[in-house]
């Protein structure tokens, strides 16, 4: 049996590849509930609206999931509003195009036994998700989702879609290319880097082996590089330790701040100290690395502009939302690139590519399909 070679959207979205937006795992457009009461309507005969009780079978506006992918989509929707109000707009049709390809074939999975779904606690996890998405720019994702849809596939064993898998796992091709997906876990001590690494450890810069993580907060330190993301290295009463540094606190690079990557950046260029992201149109030529996620600083203009989708310019640190960000199409300036054909540039990365394959002379390659 042969399988279709490259990664699909949906497995790099599912899988955090394709940033922010994809590491959420499942999501859904708050539409899938029922609307408060229709069920029992101004009492139409009394119909599942206990006496014609303006609905009262519904009063409550609690949403209830059918099917997997209906959670999927309400998910979706929460994860939108929040990822729009802490980075921009996602691009709109790459963005309808991953909902599309995550949630809609969560039902055959489901018919298929390979994932399980907890209806009955789907409405309440949901409810979860909004509080966790209002409270903050991580988007971490309540691990009750896990609990609603819950693969059944081993690691190792043939996968559709990282939801197949284990709640820790991912839905991966071996090498990459084009054998066979498989379940496969995280990297564990010593692994490389390939597949990510497990709780607990970081890839080391040097070695690009999984490490176990030494900079998280109160971690002793002799410079920020050994913090993580949102730390610095500060000195407190004669001793140097991981510490967080909030909008306003001075700082050194926007890892610095407490949100470097989602809702602050340090202003190296003017005040020197921790402010929020700019959003599209706003002038940013003495703050080139200061745009939202969706947005970057175009020279030519010095304000943020929209960034991310299919030919655009490419996001902060040459984020794409799908496909990969492509240097060598427009004298340097990278943009967004996918679907590419053999022979098409694809600068080292096989994202852009429709093969899922690039070469070693920086262009797409034919894929031979693994059986």
């Amino acid at each position: 049996l042969s399988v279709a070679c490259g990664r699909s959207a949906l497995d790099d979205a599912v899988d955090g590849v394709a940033g922010v937006s994809g590491g959420a795992g499942i999501s859904g457009s708050a539409g899938a509930s029922s609307t408060a009461g229709v069920a029992g309507t101004a009492g139409a005969s009394g119909t599942a609206g206990v006496s014609g009780t303006a609905g009262a079978s519904g009063t409550a506006g609690a949403p209830s999931f059918a099917t997997p992918s209906l959670f999927c989509l309400a998910f979706e929707g929460e994860y939108d509003k929040a990822a729009t109000r802490c980075f921009g707009a996602p691009p709109a049709h790459e963005w309808a195009a991953y909902v599309s390809g995550v949630c809609t074939p969560l039902d055959d999975s489901y018919a298929a036994k390979k994932l399980a779904f907890n209806a009955g606690s789907a409405s309440a996890c949901l409810a979860q998700v909004q509080v966790a998405f209002t409270a903050s720019c991580q988007l971490d994702t309540p691990s009750c989702v896990n609990e609603v849809i819950a693969g059944r596939i081993p690691d190792g064993a043939p996968c559709g879609s990282s939801a197949e898998c284990g709640p820790v796992s991912s839905c991966l091709r071996p090498d990459l290319t084009c054998s066979t997906p498989v379940c496969t876990p995280p990297g564990a001590l010593g692994d490389a880097c390939t597949f990510g690494c497990a709780s607990g450890l970081t890839c080391s810069p040097t070695e690009a082996v999984c490490a176990p993580d030494t900079g998280e907060e109160g971690a002793p330190c002799v410079s920020s590089a050994a913090c993580d993301v949102g730390l610095s290295c500060q000195t407190l009463e004669g001793s140097s330790s991981c510490l967080p540094v909030t909008a306003g606190d001075a700082c050194q690079a926007d890892s610095d701040c407490a949100t470097g990557d989602f809702e602050d950046f340090c202003d190296v260029g003017g005040s020197g100290v921790c402010i929020p992201r700019l959003a599209v149109g706003v002038a940013c030529g003495q703050a080139p690395t200061g745009c939202a996620l969706f947005a970057a600083c175009d020279p030519r203009s010095d304000r943020c502009v929209a960034a991310g989708g299919a030919g655009q310019p490419c996001g902060r640190d040459d984020y794409c939302f799908e496909g990969a960000c492509i240097h060598t199409l427009s004298g340097g300036a990278g943009v967004c690139v996918s679907g590419q054909p053999v022979g098409a540039p694809c600068d080292g990365d096989p994202a852009s590519c429709t093969s899922g394959v690039c070469g070693g002379g920086g262009t797409c390659a034919a894929c031979t399909p693994v059986f």
